[in-house]
């Protein structure tokens, strides 16, 4: 979440300044934005004890709305508003019904943010899905809408890609190795195509050992390799036929959007927000969870039948179109009435 406040922050400068609750130091922020730094020390109980310099560095400011980013940070401000008349726009990015069902850490702070959903004066979310959710935990006392993030339209060079030079058929697929990303499915689709198909994975994270094991077990150590971090995954994605996306969710989806940028076809499973995102916004298809041999059926299915032209183009025009920084920023300004002044509270330790 780190990278959209970045770009909001970017495009909303002049109207803007920033509190960090904790987590990072703002590097990346323009210096012409007001920034403090409470530095509150990580975890929970941290930002509980930093309620009261939060308390002074909102109050002190003379800003019409202030704005939470992520549910991590409208919990304190929440309680930090209290005995005021002020109210807070939490920007979630989030609050997904798998999320909900599956990890406990968003289970709670959902049950947070009902607690205090009477300090909540809108929740404006980045996906269809997301704003669904967390409508029951606000209503009836927040209004909610979807605003997406900022992705500028960048054209990549198709002349760059050489697939007929290649002797492999490369499966890409990017995202941190957890249990929402979902990998196994992937690895577990790989005994179902020909042998010249290899994938390759960029990201690290906990599923590391257990996904090495079940490539082990699959006898698959010469066609999936887990590449760990990759800085820039440009060459890589120039280099592959098909990009898979297996996640069971996700809030946004900057990898889906980054990825059509290549004009190369997006595999995924027919779940929130994958379904919202293909084929309209990203060419590909969707296929149905839970079985390996599908999910290889529309890999196999991208290979041989790519996107056409007309559909690439017509997916670009619609990233072009809602992903704009200049179509977000003009959603924003609507959504909350822009005036000159305006306040942002972040914790980036809480960014998904």
């Amino acid at each position: 979440m780190e990278r959209a406040l970045v770009d909001l922050v970017g495009s909303l400068h002049s109207e803007v300044s920033l509190v960090i609750l904790s987590g990072g130091k703002g590097e990346h922020i323009s210096s012409s934005v007001a920034t403090e730094l409470l530095d509150a020390p990580s975890g929970w109980k941290g930002r509980l004890r930093a309620i009261r310099g939060l308390r002074r560095a909102i109050l002190s400011r003379n800003s019409d709305r202030v704005v939470a980013v992520g549910i991590w940070a409208y919990i304190p401000c929440a309680l930090a508003l209290v005995g005021t008349r002020r109210r807070v726009v939490l920007w979630e990015h989030s609050i997904l019904p798998w999320r909900l069902r599956n990890e406990l850490r968003v289970l709670l702070a959902a049950f947070a943010l009902r607690a205090l959903a009477h300090r909540c004066e809108k929740v404006i979310s980045v996906s269809r899905t997301s704003e669904r959710a967390t409508r029951m935990l606000v209503w009836p006392f927040a209004r909610t809408v979807t605003i997406p993030n900022i992705v500028d339209p960048v054209q990549h060079d198709k002349l760059e890609i050489d697939l007929a030079a290649s002797q492999t058929v490369n499966i890409v697929g990017i995202g941190s190795l957890c249990l929402r990303k979902n990998w196994a499915l992937a690895i577990e689709a790989m005994p179902y195509l020909p042998e010249d198909f290899v994938l390759k994975i960029a990201g690290d994270g906990p599923e590391r050992n257990s996904l090495e094991t079940l490539i082990d077990g699959l006898g698959l150590g010469s066609r999936v390799e887990l590449l760990g971090y990759v800085q820039d995954v440009t060459s890589l994605l120039k280099s592959a036929s098909v990009i898979v996306h297996p996640s069971h969710a996700e809030t946004f989806g900057f990898a889906l959007v980054e990825a059509a940028e290549f004009q190369v076809p997006m595999v995924a499973l027919n779940k929130p927000v994958m379904n919202e995102m293909i084929p309209e916004a990203v060419p590909g298809c969707c296929v149905n969870p839970g079985d390996p041999r599908v999910f290889a059926e529309g890999i196999e299915v991208m290979v041989a039948r790519p996107p056409s032209f007309e559909q690439v183009s017509d997916a670009r025009q619609y990233r072009a179109s809602w992903f704009a920084s200049a179509s977000v920023t003009e959603m924003w300004s609507d959504a909350i009435d822009l005036e000159p002044s305006y306040g942002m509270s972040e914790t980036q330790s809480g960014a998904n």
